[in-house]
C-alpha cells in the first residue's frame, strides 16, 4: 500500500537526494541505513518520500509505521510480522510470535522502512537480520538517537538537516496562509515565529496550521508567548 506523503514538499527533494546517496540502490549487498534526529526534524517525512520514489525498483516494499508504539499494542507484534510476510510474499497467517520469528526469511530484493524504534529488542522481535533478506535489499531504520543505530551496526547513518530560513518561511506560509509567502500584514510576525521554531518542519506545520484564518489577536498572543518564552512549552512537546 502507498504511504501518505507530505502535502507540501518544501525542501523534501534535496533531502531525499541526500538520503538516496546513502542507499546506493545499485549495490548487490544488503545495506542497512539509519536515519536519526530529534522529533519534528522530518525523518519520517523524508523516508516516506524516498520510499515512494524507489519502491518500484525492488521486488517488494514495506513501510512499518510507528513501530515503537505499535509493538506495545495487543497483537501489535504479530501485525507487524504479518506485514513482513506480505513483503516477502509468504502470505502466512503468523498466529503466534514464535512462529513468525522463525518464518521471516526469504530471498527477495526488498525495501523495508522501519519507522520509530527506541530499543534494540524491537528489531530482534521482528527478526530483522541482514541474512534474512535477499541480495540488494535495503533496510532503513528510523530512530531519534544515533547511539541506538550504532548498536544495531547499521552501514551508514543520515540525519535530515533543519530547514534554512527560506524553506522554513515557505513551509510555514503554505500552512498559515495557503500560499508560498506570508501576507504582508503578518510578514514580520511570521519571521519571528519561524526564527523561534528553529527550522523544525513539524512545528512549522503545526503552528502554521493553527494560525490559518486567524486574526491579529491570535498572532499577538503568540508573539507575547514567544517573548515570555511561554511557547517553549509547546516546542518541548516535540523536541
Amino acid at each position: 500500500p502507498e504511504v501518505t506523503v507530505a502535502k507540501f514538499h518544501v525542501g523534501i527533494q534535496s533531502r531525499v537526494e541526500d538520503l538516496a546517496s546513502h542507499l546506493d540502490v545499485g549495490s548487490d549487498e544488503v545495506q542497512i541505513v539509519g536515519i536519526f534526529g530529534v522529533q519534528g526534524i522530518g525523518k519520517t517525512t523524508v523516508a516516506k518520500a524516498m520510499y515512494e520514489r524507489y519502491r518500484n525498483s525492488f521486488d517488494s516494499a514495506c513501510f512499518l509505521v510507528n513501530v515503537r508504539d505499535t509493538i506495545k499494542e495487543p497483537n501489535g507484534l504479530i501485525s507487524l510480522q504479518e506485514q513482513l510476510h506480505d513483503l516477502l510474499e509468504t502470505k502466512i497467517d503468523v498466529g503466534v510470535v514464535s512462529a513468525g520469528f522463525q518464518r521471516i526469511k526469504r530471498e527477495r530484493r526488498v525495501l523495508l522502512i522501519i519507522d520509530d524504534i527506541d530499543d534494540k529488542k524491537q528489531l530482534e522481535q521482528l527478526a530483522i537480520e541482514r541474512a534474512r533478506f535477499g541480495s540488494g535489499s535495503r533496510i532503513v531504520i528510523i530512530a531519534r538517537e544515533e547511539a541506538l543505530l550504532k548498536q544495531l551496526k547499521v552501514d551508514t547513518t543520515y540525519s535530515p538537516r533543519p530547514m534554512n530560513k527560506e524553506e522554513a518561511i515557505e513551509l510555514f506560509s503554505w500552512h498559515a496562509f495557503g500560499k508560498c509567502s506570508p501576507n504582508e500584514k503578518y510578514s514580520e510576525h511570521s519571521k519571528t515565529v519561524v526564527a523561534f521554531l528553529g527550522g523544525l518542519p513539524l512545528l512549522l506545520t503545526v503552528i502554521g496550521h493553527d494560525l490559518y484564518g486567524k486574526g491579529m489577536k491570535r498572532w499577538q498572543l503568540l508573539m507575547k508567548c514567544i517573548a515570555n518564552e511561554e511557547a517553549r512549552i509547546l516546542k518541548d512537546l516535540f523536541v
